[in-house]
């Protein structure tokens, strides 16, 4: 009898297929374990929420290139950093830490709209669009950013990974998993829990605003490069109008000078002429008398 799969193998298994085939893969890994005998674990995986397609489209790239989403991650720490200490820091850090973090989100975003295909298909502009979202709420909250390293990124507060299907980094993920007691929910865990997703949704909304506010100064500094190169370009076509100024001005001077000089030798031709005249009138009357 073939070895029974633990419920953070038929995670990762699941989370590694393509969209289209996450319901099919889903029953067909909850059928192997009810066959062997994992009734409970087969029922918390089938319990497991289909991927959007933008949380799909960021576990790919997880995935694929996790060096890019490290990358991403630690961009998204450095500001989430520089955002609690704000008013302990100079504006500096700050602004370094959003230009770092947009540009590692262009990066990651770039990737995703080239090489994911969710669906099998090329990520739309919604899908784009709630990429961006996702991104925003890892980079407000560690524990979603954990979901991003892990690639098992999931939509809403409510959506979260089973208890028994460690993402990395838990001390338990190399042991095998098993189906846990569910415990009666206190008006104190309600409480927590209400708490938490306060929390979240604040950090959400705190993450959209630093966005915005990102994307702000990326225009503006765009209008500052943009207003800085036309100054140039500008500059350069004023000198070299005055090139072409004093060049036309030597031109009209040489133009004057040789107009003078044909005058001058006019005048000098018509003057010969006279004299000419002259001598052939007194030639003439001498031969007459």
């Amino acid at each position: 009898m073939a070895a029974v799969i633990d419920l953070a193998t038929a995670v990762e298994r699941l989370n590694a297929v393509a969209l289209e085939d996450f319901v099919s893969e889903r029953k067909r890994l909850a059928k192997e374990l009810r066959d062997g005998g994992e009734r409970a674990t087969a029922a918390e995986l089938a319990k497991l929420p289909k991927p959007s397609a933008a949380a799909w489209a960021l576990n790919f790239v997880a995935r694929e290139q996790p060096e890019l989403v490290g990358e991403w991650l630690a961009a998204a720490e450095t500001l989430r950093d520089a955002s609690n200490q704000a008013d302990r820091s100079s504006g500096d850090a700050l602004r370094a830490a959003m230009t770092a973090h947009r540009d590692a989100s262009r990066r990651l975003l770039a990737v995703v709209r080239d090489d994911a295909r969710p669906n099998g298909r090329a990520p739309t502009e919604p899908t784009l669009d709630r990429v961006r979202e996702l991104l925003q709420a890892a980079t407000a909250d560690p524990a979603r950013a954990g979901q991003l390293r892990a690639a098992r990124f999931v939509e809403g507060d409510d959506e979260q990974p089973p208890l028994s299907a460690p993402v990395a980094g838990d001390g338990d993920s190399d042991r095998p998993s098993k189906s846990r007691a569910t415990k009666p929910c206190t008006a104190g865990d309600r409480k927590r829990v209400a708490q938490e997703r306060a929390a979240t949704r604040r950090a959400q909304r705190e993450a959209e605003a630093r966005a915005e506010l990102e994307r702000l100064v990326g225009e503006a500094e765009e209008r500052v490069t943009a207003l800085r190169e036309a100054a140039t370009d500008t500059e350069a076509a004023a000198a070299h109008a005055d090139e072409q100024l004093e060049e036309a001005q030597r031109t009209l001077h040489r133009s004057e000078s040789e107009a003078g000089a044909a005058r001058q030798a006019a005048a000098e031709a018509a003057d010969a002429a006279q004299q000419a005249e002259r001598e052939l009138r007194t030639l003439s009357a001498k031969l007459s008398s």
